[in-house]
């Protein structure tokens, strides 16, 4: 069990963000490339406090960040509701972390060219501060995958609010908190062979990037999460939860369990022992209620986003998650 800790917190000064990506399919499920409907991410159709483009085969958002991890969720939500607006009749957007697709489409002379290679920048891993850079032929990988990062950043002004927050060390061992407090209970929720074929090259336990944000700010980018978006409930009780392990750094640091960290990377990247390392985390979940909602869950990341609320399901199985204060 993770410490029960205040839940008074400080000013917000810390800046939330996000930049997920999703799957666009033919009704019937067929995916489709998203070149065919949005620009590349050097032109992106931008409106307001969001940006639509895609990001090879997939369609990326980009929001505003926010000191309100609830407005970072709305943003997304009003972007997703923007690109299906922007859809030919006949398509739809799905939240999944690996799709299938035809590989013959690459032939075609109108493919532009960065679709023909995986050209993700390298990531890091926190456990092994290895670079994650997969070495894979896109022409010949029948397989595509989409992340749903979440990003933390903070001000060199408010260093005195946040001090751990300075360290780049200290920023990779909050990964490791994300994958022990959240990525181990959210991999649990959505379960399923989609989400271990995309850790098998992007999204493995604690891979991160540390970012140098707009105007100075700095600060980390979470890259192991699926799910996050694919309901509005569980975006705000995945903030949530990140929100809670910033303000509590000091105090999990000091009751750390070296000794769960090989066993956390597993359970994340394969989803054995999932149901094992599940903790509890003081007015978030526990164990018990994680293991019962599990019976009952019924929605598949490949359903289209949410449909129905997960805030409504959420409800029903009696999960809890934060309101914005």
């Amino acid at each position: 069990m993770l410490p029960s800790l205040s839940s008074t917190w400080p000013t917000k000064f810390v800046m939330y963000g996000a930049d997920p990506e999703f799957t666009i399919v033919k009704l019937d499920g067929t995916p489709a490339p998203a070149h065919l409907f949005f620009p590349a991410k050097d032109k992106p159709i931008t409106h307001g406090p969001w940006s639509l483009y895609r990001d090879g085969y997939m369609l990326e958002v980009g929001v505003r960040p926010s000191k309100h991890p609830q407005v970072v969720i709305d943003y997304v939500r009003g972007a997703l509701r923007d690109a299906a607006s922007l859809l030919p009749k006949g398509y739809k957007i799905i939240s999944s972390p690996t799709v299938p697709i035809d590989l013959s489409f690459l032939k075609e002379e109108n493919v532009p060219g960065d679709l023909r290679s995986f050209g993700c920048e390298p990531s890091y891993n926190a456990y092994t501060c290895d670079i994650s850079m997969p070495e894979v032929q896109a022409t010949e990988h029948p397989w595509r995958y989409a992340g749903e990062h979440m990003h933390f950043g903070i001000h060199p002004s408010n260093n005195h609010l946040l001090p751990w927050f300075k360290s780049e060390e200290c920023r990779m061992f909050f990964i490791k908190m994300l994958d022990r407090g959240l990525g181990v209970p959210l991999a649990f929720l959505t379960d399923g062979p989609l989400q271990y074929a995309r850790r098998k090259y992007y999204g493995k336990a604690g891979e991160f990037r540390l970012q140098k944000y707009p105007g100075e700010f700095y600060g980390v980018e979470y890259r192991t999460p699926t799910g996050v978006f694919h309901r509005a409930g569980i975006g705000v009780w995945a903030y949530g939860i990140a929100e809670w392990v910033l303000h509590n750094f000091a105090a999990i640091a000091n009751g750390w369990d070296k000794q769960a960290e090989e066993a956390t990377r597993h359970a994340i990247d394969t989803g054995e022992g999932l149901a094992d390392m599940l903790l509890a985390m003081p007015g978030f979940y526990d164990k018990e209620t994680l293991l019962e909602i599990k019976k009952r869950l019924t929605f598949s990341l490949m359903e289209e986003t949410d449909v129905p609320s997960w805030s409504e399901w959420a409800t029903q199985n009696s999960i809890s998650y934060p309101q914005v204060r």
